[in-house]
């Protein structure tokens, strides 16, 4: 296994916790698609979910979820997009993140995915990581914890 690879592990396992969370908002705005009743304001929340999905899935191997989540992310922009339009796409990003947490899951058995990371040293260079998304940035952090002091700041760009 590279090196790679083994970094990528306890990152992967961060994604599963935000995943769960996401899968199941992404759920429950499929329900409301089906009913063909989707609350004001869930459209715009759902959008910003789905480009955080499409930014993170590849990062993680699951371009599945990227495609997906983009697909869903386009209609959202059509304000005329009706829920019947709207639930396949939710769908297929639903059944994208199921798979994606099965195969993290798989990955979890193996104990360098629950690895602890490294001691702090004491003088490392400053990395500033800067995204809308708490998964990269804390994806960001992880991998680079080791080498650098290491700061977040979130952005607000979503397009």
């Amino acid at each position: 296994m590279s090196n790679a690879e083994d970094l990528l592990k306890p990152l992967r396992g961060m994604y599963l916790s935000q995943l769960r969370e996401r899968a199941a908002s992404v759920d429950a705005f499929l329900v409301h698609c089906r009913a063909g009743l989707i609350p004001d304001g869930e459209r715009e929340v759902m959008a910003s979910l789905a480009h955080k999905l499409a930014g993170s899935g590849a990062t993680y191997g699951f371009p599945q979820i990227t495609q997906t989540a983009r697909s869903l992310e386009e209609a959202l922009g059509d304000a005329a997009a009706a829920p019947a339009v709207l639930a396949p796409l939710a769908e297929s990003l639903s059944q994208s993140c199921q798979q994606a947490m099965l195969s993290i899951e798989r990955d979890s058995q193996d104990p360098v995915t629950h690895a602890a990371p490294p001691p702090a040293a004491a003088q490392r260079p400053v990395l500033l990581a800067v995204d809308d998304d708490p998964v990269v940035r804390e994806s960001l952090s992880a991998l680079f914890a080791r080498d650098f002091a290491l700061f977040e700041a979130r952005s607000e760009i979503y397009r």
